[in-house]
């Protein structure tokens, strides 16, 4: 998929019609899940179960597993794009079940990887890290190098979400010793680019420099511009870190420019919205909203809800900054109208409590307490009560039961 999701669907829906009109069942299915797959990148996650639950239906009436199973992994992927852990877990475990049935030990992993993901969302890390283990043991068993760095590298995510660093390095420098016996120079300069990160998020810039700018450099040797603009945002996010802003917008502005150079117009909205976070920091709002706006009207171009409420929610958050609060309250209410129709419970929870933050300020206590607690209570819905967000609103929540005291 390019990005060009209308252009794409456009193709798929033309494929669909001659299945039907031949009766081609499997191939209805099969182009159903596609159309599926592109809903579910463009963010509009109700339309994409529809396509999905459609093929499902179809392959079930075949009888054909193997294609179950495949359903089933996208149907799963969608729901944890939505932040719906519970229903994601059900999708890949009946998968799983699937997968053993019929011997496919390649896909089992790939389950068990997924799954693993999903714990590790949830903040469940010790389950996280025994499925993804599972999953690694399997790739070894297969020798699939190219799998078991994969698993290696969700396995040394989990690490870096418990702000385990040490052993998050550990597990990508292994990455690391497979793509170089692989001869993968797209795939190395990926996981230098994650060293990185990790040492990003230590707080040692100068290090995490080094390491993004070896990526940058390789992504230069191979003319790849996809991973050349991939990272000189990781390099502007360091420097937006450091403070030296004029830096990490001349990074993000040269990767803009290759976005443009490619038509990569969905790129080229996350970038503007990077640019105007830029700005929002500096104090300098006007210059904020232009980007978002222009990064809004791209979202809505292509029908990209997900980063549409994104946006929204990013303008109404600089209101918010200039004290204009009923214009702030348009746009969260405006973006939580997106996630709300989308099933985007995680975002909605993050939207409510950015929507209580705002009658908090207010004075307006009462309300400010609704919101918070609608949105810790969807995170314990999640199973996501002692995640960071979680406690944050707890604190906001017992802030607001005092000053009401």
């Amino acid at each position: 998929m390019n990005g060009n999701y209308r252009e794409e669907l456009k193709q798929y829906e033309k494929a669909l019609q001659i299945a039907e009109q031949l009766g081609e069942l499997s191939d209805k299915a099969a182009l159903l899940n596609g159309t599926g797959k592109i809903y579910r990148a463009q963010g509009n996650y109700p339309e994409a179960l529809r396509r999905c639950e459609e093929a499902l239906q179809i392959v079930e009436q075949l009888g054909d597993l193997s294609m179950k199973a495949t359903i089933l992994n996208n149907i799963g992927l969608i729901y944890h794009k939505q932040g719906n852990y519970p229903e994601a877990l059900k999708r890949f475990e009946e998968e799983l079940q699937i997968d053993e049935q019929l011997g496919e030990m390649g896909w089992k992993a790939t389950c068990l990887n997924s799954i693993g993901d999903i714990f590790r969302a949830q903040g469940k890390y010790p389950e996280a890290l025994k499925r993804c283990e599972e999953a690694l043991q399997i790739a070894k068993q297969l020798g699939d190098l190219g799998y078991i760095a994969v698993c290696l590298n969700t396995i040394g995510d989990i690490f870096r979400v418990q702000r385990n660093y040490p052993e998050a390095l550990k597990r990508c420098e292994e990455v690391l010793q497979i793509v170089e016996q692989l001869g993968d120079l797209n795939g190395k300069a990926t996981i230098v680019n994650n060293i990185g990160l990790i040492y990003h998020k230590q707080g040692n810039f100068p290090e995490a420099l080094k390491w993004c700018e070896e990526a940058l450099q390789i992504a230069k040797q191979l003319g790849d511009l996809n991973g050349k603009t991939t990272y000189l945002t990781s390099t502007g996010c360091i420097y937006d870190a450091l403070g030296n802003y004029p830096e990490a917008l001349k990074r993000y502005e040269e990767a803009l420019q290759i976005n443009e150079q490619l038509g990569k117009l969905s790129g080229k909205a996350i970038l503007l919205d990077d640019i105007g976070l830029i700005y929002h920091k500096q104090g300098n709002f006007p210059e904020a909203l232009k980007r978002f706006e222009q990064a809004l009207q791209i979202d809505e171009q292509f029908g990209d809800l997900s980063r549409k409420a994104t946006c929204l929610y990013n303008i109404g958050r600089i209101y918010g900054a200039q004290g204009n609060y009923p214009e702030a309250l348009k746009r969260y209410g405006e973006a939580l109208q997106i996630v709300e129709q989308l099933g985007d419970l995680r975002m909605k929870a993050t939207f409510l409590n950015s929507i209580g933050a705002i009658y908090y300020k207010h004075g307006n206590y009462t309300i400010a307490l609704k919101y918070l607690e609608k949105a810790l209570g969807i995170l314990n819905g999640l199973g996501l009560s002692e995640s960071p967000d979680a406690q944050d609103i707890k604190n906001g929540i017992e802030l607001i039961k005092r000053e009401l005291s």
